[in-house]
């Protein structure tokens, strides 16, 4: 790729890193390259060492690296101007990680840590930038730090002791204290709080002793460091992921409160892995998973040419990623998995495996019978065989050729997916039914490069229960059926072209038009510019769902902190037909919320901050109406 002169090969590329609407791409050559982070256009190249680039930063006015097993530091100016600092003396080891600390680059090895200015190209000590009672702790570990504006966060990883066995078969057996201080500059660090937990393997190094104060006893550890890959920190807090759970540690500037997300998959102590705002990406192997900070929801990008993912970079609604055959981009607005179709994407749960509507729950009730062997007429012995039969037992008439493949990237219940070798019936949560040698098979789904997916059903408005009228004016009832995304702003092609949300932009409805609209919008703006929290609900820090549920409540409507919940309400109404002012938008994995505010508007957390963002091209969302339209 070539653009302004300016020379790009992903192939060369060894590591990612979002900065703001940048994309900073370490190379294998052993400089840095830097692309538009909207298209992938290259803007900025610069040379640096002999070896691959492995951790990369951006600065106000430039970038920063370093290159495997070397102790030099490399800056370069926004005119890709580069200059390299030795820092094999105060470092004694290679440079293991890199972060911004105000005006500040740090940098540390195994057992050393320093602070340059990239102006003076001097190295301070930690004493003379972090003062001397969080320079002592920092010496004894590794340290991850973020620092934006006037506020800072430091968080030191000290080896605490060993469990007798790990928790967990390929788990660790190192216990690690993780505590963090908030920093403002010029004043003194405040220590927020220290919590216990296994997410790292220690190993030893030359270094301080880890002291640790346990009521009035001292416990003395040796120095130990550790690869730090799955610990993030950001400007929401820190995300540590385990064998099970993604420990996120939301930033207060009072307090610390750890929480555990369970994801729909064990990440594993995942090493490749990326978070922005509500979306912690990670990959094993060539498959990559997206799962909530909120909720746990997960979503699976299954590779149909499989290579290995290298380095991901998160953005607020997609992600960057580097595999060995390149560099793709993964948008959820655009509904875009690669542009060259080189990804399925599914969710993952239990919600994923319902039908839909009346024709999804005729195919998902025969398929359990065929199961138990209980449906007669069922072909057993070939795979395409059986799909069509358990289609006909259905009584369902598909859209064109059953096996017709569509251009399709997203895999919803009742889908057909075929390989070069079977056939089968997508269930959801993962998993696909077959037949062979006489055997109905659940299994887990697998794509390669020859899967097709076709969708017969079209799935038309869910079935209703007739113990649960509609309500009046636009949307159907709330039966859990009815519940399911549509497209917003333009059609879904799984559903067909006349079920999404229009947006209608001047018309009655599309702006406020009631007193209470008003009182809707007043709330909206005084949010506007909160940051972004995981678990938040105040002024000081909020998550999605938290802005969602404080703006409705202060009106008098009551919703639950939970995006999904408020998607799966029994009140309020379904909508299908034309967004108007105030209706809710429940996004699934990763689970998000978002009101519509007219103007083709929505007011939502966007990265940092609540903010507005586009309502168009947006991923599928359950659309739910609380405010009458009268």
């Amino acid at each position: 790729m070539k653009a302004g002169g300016i020379a790009f090969n992903a192939r060369e590329a060894s590591t990612l890193r979002m900065a703001g609407d940048r994309l900073v791409v370490g190379l294998k050559t052993g400089g840095v390259a830097v692309l538009d982070g909207s298209i992938g256009r290259p803007i900025l190249a610069a040379a640096g060492g002999s070896s691959e680039a492995q951790c990369v930063l951006a600065m106000p006015h430039g970038y920063a690296w370093s290159t495997k097993d070397s102790s030099t530091l490399y800056l370069c100016d926004k005119d890709g101007k580069s200059t390299s600092i030795d820092l094999s003396e105060p470092l004694k080891g290679p440079i293991r990680r890199i972060g911004r600390w105000f005006r500040y680059i740090g940098v540390q090895s195994d057992s050393e840590l320093r602070f340059v200015d990239p102006n003076t190209k001097m190295a301070e000590m930690p004493e003379d930038v972090l003062g001397p009672d969080l320079a002592a702790e920092a010496r004894q570990g590794p340290t991850a730090f973020y620092a934006s504006g006037d506020k800072g966060l430091f968080v030191t990883m000290r080896r605490y002791g060993e469990r007798q066995k790990a928790q967990a078969a390929g788990g660790i057996k190192q216990i690690g204290i993780l505590s963090a201080w908030s920093v403002r500059p010029d004043e003194r660090p405040k220590y927020l709080g220290g919590y216990t937990c296994s997410v790292l393997d220690f190993h030893d190094a030359p270094g301080a002793p880890v002291q640790i104060k346990v009521g009035e006893k001292v416990i003395s550890n040796p120095h130990g460091d550790a690869d730090t890959s799955n610990v993030l920190i950001g400007p929401e807090g820190v995300v540590a992921i385990d064998q099970d759970n993604l420990l996120t540690i939301p930033f207060y500037q009072n307090s610390w409160e750890p929480r555990r997300v369970e994801p729909a998959i064990k990440p594993k102590y995942a090493r490749t892995c990326s978070y922005a705002g509500p979306s912690m990406w990670w990959s094993s192997g060539s498959k990559l998973y997206c799962a909530s900070l909120e909720d746990g929801g997960t979503e699976v990008f299954a590779a149909l040419h499989p290579s290995p993912v290298v380095s991901i970079a998160a953005e607020p609604d997609g992600a960057w990623v580097l595999r060995k055959d390149g560099l793709v981009h993964i948008s959820h607005a655009a509904h875009d998995l690669g542009t060259s179709g080189r990804y399925v994407w599914y969710e993952l749960g239990a919600q994923t495996t319902r039908p839909v509507s009346v024709p999804h729950a005729r195919l998902w009730a025969v398929a359990k019978a065929a199961q138990k062997g209980q449906v007669r007429h069922i072909a057993t012995s070939d795979p395409d065989r059986f799909v069509r039969s358990l289609f006909k037992a259905s009584r369902l008439k598909a859209t064109g050729d059953l096996m017709a493949p569509r251009p399709l990237a997203d895999l919803q219940f009742g889908d057909v997916v075929s390989r070069r070798d079977y056939s089968a019936i997508y269930m959801g949560d993962g998993k696909v039914l077959t037949a062979r040698n006489g055997q109905v098979l659940e299994q887990p789904l697998s794509v390669d490069g020859s899967t097709q997916i076709s969708r017969p059903i079209h799935a038309p408005l869910a079935f209703a229960s007739p113990d649960d009228p509609a309500p009046g004016g636009h949307g159907v009832d709330i039966s859990r059926a009815n519940l399911f995304p549509i497209g917003i702003g333009a059609p879904n092609p799984g559903l067909g072209y006349a079920l999404y949300a229009r947006i209608t932009p001047g018309t009655l409805y599309d702006g406020p038009h009631l007193p209470i609209h008003y009182q809707l919008l007043d709330e909206i703006r005084s949010w506007q510019g909160v940051p972004y929290r995981w678990g938040g609900s105040t002024h000081d820090g909020v998550d999605c769902s938290g802005f969602v549920s404080n703006v409705f409540s202060a009106i008098g409507i009551p919703l639950p902190h939970q995006s999904q919940i408020i998607g799966y309400l029994q009140r309020g109404q379904v909508v299908y037909d034309e967004l108007h002012f105030g209706d809710v938008l429940v996004f699934s994995n990763p689970g998000h919320v978002a009101i519509y505010i007219g103007n083709g508007r929505t007011a939502e957390t966007v990265g940092n901050q609540v903010s507005t963002n586009t309502a168009y091209g947006r991923r599928c969302a359950i659309v739910r109406r609380f405010i009458p339209d009268s």
